[in-house]
């Protein structure tokens, strides 16, 4: 309450200050801040940003009668929100990934080089097993035909379905692969974890666990939910252990060789006071702390922990920031690091949270440190956001998808540190 009071008090007695912090639309991005590509149909599922400043944004491009098929849609746009018409001629690629069913891309990753490789998964002809497929493409748009067969890697195992939950693209372009599998066990199914890393040309790393894959299961994890990495190359990875009544929450940490670390499995369970929880996204500051967001029972949770896997006591509430921004559930999907250990959440479509250093709500970020933005861009529907990048400018990049078509939002904080 007295930071309410203290925030009131310094905007009345600055009243520039009022519209200096609030997130808005970038007038100079699109029309009013928004860009909408194509013909409907096609979903916006993720961006990833050049050192020029263009943008390579990528989704689901359906077709069919039933609209029950989809290939890997890819773009490249101007620093003003157009296309860039030196990409494949006409700005974007469609690219045949062949299958029967829905294709969904999930996560990208960019080269040195200007390649990248964008990954998702979906199920190929005649088959109803998902399985996990990686594209790579050369600057300008084609496939680059050196990687996997093609242009286009599968992973599969004998397996139900292998669904990508994260992928992390290394500093030599070799690749970090996180996939939930799916068995039939005797009376259910049975969800074990599994972390490939591949070679640049997209073959396993036969250094790298077994063969360069790596069952997590046997560390107690049962669906895996995102990855993470620290600056030596150490990998984290979150998700819950779903066998048992009450969820567990559980991070567990990787040496870049392939070998679990022992001494590192952080575990939280939440009990009957917060049931329902998970982690959905994961960080690591330059100092070593972990972050990792999500949700709990219709709160958006943060917490932070040391390197060690202990929380950190000095960050909001013993190591757990938990908020309850509207009436619905908000996990944090994707956490940025900014300025001065500041912390950007993104809660999907338009809803953003920042937290200062020390795990409390950052109120310079549009006044109250969340922003729940008015779908307001077509009064018909709601601006779906799938992942957001951030310009060195801070400016904020989200690509997803309104009124069923593809469509990138550049949102400008008027506070500049």
């Amino acid at each position: 309450m007295k930071q309410y009071l203290l925030l009131l008090g310094v905007l009345f007695a600055n009243p520039g200050l009022w519209s200096q912090n609030v997130v808005n639309y970038d007038s100079t991005f699109g029309q009013n801040g928004q860009s909408i590509f194509f013909n409907p149909n096609k979903a916006g599922t993720g961006i990833l940003l050049r050192p020029d400043g263009k943008s390579i944004v990528f989704g689901d491009a359906k077709y069919g009668a039933n609209l029950d098929r989809a290939n890997l849609m890819v773009s490249r746009i101007k620093q003003n929100g157009q296309l860039d018409s030196t990409f494949n001629a006409v700005g974007s690629e469609i690219t045949q990934v062949g299958i029967n069913r829905l294709y969904t891309a999930v996560a990208g990753g960019l080269q040195p080089d200007g390649k990248f490789i964008i990954a998702g998964h979906g199920s190929l002809p005649a088959e109803y097993r998902h399985k996990t497929l990686l594209f790579r493409f050369l600057e300008h748009g084609s496939l680059d035909t050196s990687f996997g067969v093609m242009g286009k890697v599968v992973l599969e195992n004998d397996s139900f379905g292998l669904y990508l939950s994260g992928y992390q693209l290394l500093e030599d372009s070799k690749m970090l692969v996180l996939v939930r599998s799916i068995f039939w066990g005797n009376t259910s199914f049975v969800y074990k974890p599994i972390l490939y890393k591949l070679l640049p040309d997209g073959s396993p790393d036969p250094s790298f666990g077994n063969q360069g894959a790596l069952d997590l299961s046997d560390r107690g994890m049962a669906e895996p939910n995102a990855m993470a990495l620290s600056a030596d190359g150490t990998i984290y990875v979150t998700g819950t252990d779903t066998s048992l009544l009450d969820t567990k929450i559980i991070i567990i940490r990787v040496h870049p060789d392939g070998i679990p670390d022992p001494d590192f499995h952080f575990q939280l369970d939440l009990g009957n006071m917060l049931p329902d929880g998970y982690l959905t996204s994961l960080a690591v500051q330059p100092d070593g702390k972990i972050l990792a967001g999500g949700e709990a029972n219709l709160f958006t949770i943060l917490l932070r922990l040391h390197p060690d896997g202990t929380l950190d006591s000095s960050f909001s509430r013993d190591g757990i920031a938990l908020h309850k921004f509207g009436p619905v559930y908000s996990p944090i999907k994707q956490i940025a690091l900014g300025p001065n250990g500041k912390i950007l959440g993104h809660m999907g479509a338009l809803q953003f949270c920042q937290f200062n250093a020390n795990g409390t709500l950052d109120y310079t970020f549009d006044l109250d440190g969340k922003l729940i933005k008015a779908q307001d861009l077509d009064p018909m529907t709601a601006f779906t956001g799938a992942k957001f990048t951030i310009q060195p400018d801070r400016k904020i990049l989200v690509c997803g998808t309104v009124n069923n078509r593809f469509s990138v939002i550049r949102l400008v904080n008027r506070y500049v540190e």
